[in-house]
């Protein structure tokens, strides 16, 4: 019981939720509601499977290539992204 973190979340959830049979975030892939929690399915927050990341120390990822990953850091770290090619195409 004392638990923070997911399992905090689970609890709660089930006591909130608990007459509500209709919960169910696998069904069909989009978020569910019950009394003013909306849960989201995982693939909101990892689109892409952490299992599709093929990345290497030994890949070049060239800025401005429209890459996943030169999009992902473009638009969710633009100073960092800014920073790390200022002097190189790469990171």
């Amino acid at each position: 019981m004392g638990s923070i973190g997911p399992q905090a979340i689970t609890r709660v959830i089930k006591t909130e939720c608990k007459n509500d049979t209709k919960l169910d975030i696998t069904k069909d892939g989009k978020p569910q509601t019950c009394n003013n929690i909306t849960i989201y399915p995982s693939q909101f927050f990892s689109p892409v499977p952490y299992t599709n990341f093929k990345m290497s120390k030994d890949v070049v990822v060239m800025s401005g290539s429209g890459s996943i990953y030169d999009v992902a850091a473009r638009k969710t770290c633009p100073v960092t992204y800014q920073m790390a090619t200022l002097r190189a195409k790469h990171f």
